[in-house]
């Protein structure tokens, strides 16, 4: 692989508030991200759907309810390869249990990579795909 086929050809980065309705906008930027690039239609759909987990995951347990917050995605697409980040500024997995659940197990499935960071605050996910498969 060259140094230009490393190179992110596209991406994307977007702040959205802590709320479930905001999840149709990462959506949206995926979809926009993957459009008319030769990846398999299943593929997207397993992007989309660990990518909308990793979101929903840091709505739904990063900041206490009530309180607003924020969830970062950034997306960074190589000819190979999607690199998708969710970070949130909340308790972290320091304040949670330590239980894997159900989301995290699928985001595993989905992904070829997927490293968890406990950022300080919040919690950072990244996920890396494989596109031709």
């Amino acid at each position: 692989m060259t140094n230009a086929d490393e190179a992110s050809l596209a991406g994307f980065q977007q702040d959205i508030a802590a709320v479930p309705s905001s999840l149709i906008g990462v959506r949206r930027e995926l979809d926009r991200l993957l459009a008319g690039r030769a990846i398999p239609p299943e593929r997207t759909q397993d992007v989309r759907l660990a990518v909308t987990e990793a979101c929903a995951n840091a709505v739904v347990h990063a900041y206490p309810e009530g309180e607003a917050g924020t969830v970062q995605v950034t997306a960074d697409l190589t000819t190979e390869t999607l690199v998708v980040a969710v970070r949130d500024y909340g308790s972290g997995f320091g304040a949670r249990p330590s239980r894997i659940g159900v989301g995290m197990r699928l985001i595993r499935t989905l992904a070829e990579s997927v490293l968890i960071d406990d950022a300080d605050p919040g919690t950072a996910v990244r996920m890396t795909f494989l596109l031709g498969r």
